[in-house]
């Protein structure tokens, strides 16, 4: 996902008590970040409890170069891999011909 997307997501998805949080909370996530990323999610002020899988968000791996990065992501093993970001990250899949 892109990092925008990742910083607003992850607060909420730790602490939510939604059907989807846990599948939400257990997938591995890529932050994609053109210029780097350093992972400073914070969960704030909160009494609901943080998900176990919480250390999916906190321990995200971080991605510079969308098409070697995705290449990689598309050779291993697994099930499909979802795509969260805004308009430019979308547009940037498209362009390099990374959408299936």
């Amino acid at each position: 996902m892109g990092r925008r997307t990742f910083e607003v997501m992850a607060p909420y998805w730790v602490t939510s008590s939604d059907q989807l949080a846990e599948p939400m909370n257990k997938i591995p996530k890529v932050v994609f970040s053109k210029g780097g990323f350093v992972n400073k999610t914070s969960y704030g002020d909160t009494t609901q409890a943080i998900s176990p899988y919480a250390s999916t968000w906190v321990n995200a791996a971080v991605a510079t170069d969308l098409v070697a990065d995705i290449t990689k992501l598309k050779q291993q093993e697994g099930k499909h891999i979802l795509a969260h970001g805004g308009a430019s990250f979308a547009q940037d899949l498209v362009k390099h011909g990374l959408v299936d």
